[in-house]
């Protein structure tokens, strides 16, 4: 049975500027209370348990339908974490988050590579007024140093890591 937590935080801070919070996929849906009575969320840090999770997509971004192009730090940690480049781009481009973002890091992934990152590169590239100023990115996903030239001359402040997944747990 999930938690109910988010729902309750939504609805007793609607204020809330900054939040981080340990989430299990059975509770993503409680994202949207959050999203929807929390307009003044500038800082997101959410942390995924691996504990409950299973090997599918946690389809994430679709609950981040109701966030307010206010955000200035998002912050994904664990391998739960799961998104398609293409969902990534909708999302990116749907909501204009890049106009605000000025943090974005995805930590302890399995699968963010070279194509999500060729999708922050194609919306920032040609754009005047550039937000995000800090990129960080440790994934079991190969980067190409290509890449990572490219995005660092987009990005102030570009950090990535190469993670190994063993199968349970990532390692460095």
């Amino acid at each position: 049975m999930p938690r109910k937590v988010l729902t309750l935080v939504a609805t007793l801070f609607p204020n809330l500027k900054n939040l981080k919070a340990c989430i299990y996929p059975s509770e993503l849906s409680q994202l949207c209370s959050i999203f929807t009575y929390c307009q003044n969320l500038s800082h997101i840090t959410l942390i995924g348990s691996a504990s409950r999770s299973s090997d599918e997509p946690s389809n994430l971004l679709l609950y981040f339908n109701e966030i307010k192009q206010n955000l200035k730090e998002l912050r994904l940690e664990g391998s739960i974490w799961s998104f398609s480049s293409f969902a990534f781009e909708t999302f990116l481009k749907n909501k204009n988050i890049l106009k605000s973002l000025q943090v974005l890091e995805i930590v302890d992934s399995k699968d963010f590579g070279n194509q999500h990152l060729l999708v922050i590169i194609k919306c920032l590239e040609g754009t005047d007024d550039i937000a995000l100023k800090k990129l960080v990115i440790s994934s079991c996903e190969p980067i190409t140093s290509k890449h990572l030239d490219r995005i660092k001359r987009i990005v102030k402040n570009v950090s990535y890591q190469k993670l190994i997944w063993t199968g349970r747990t990532l390692t460095t």
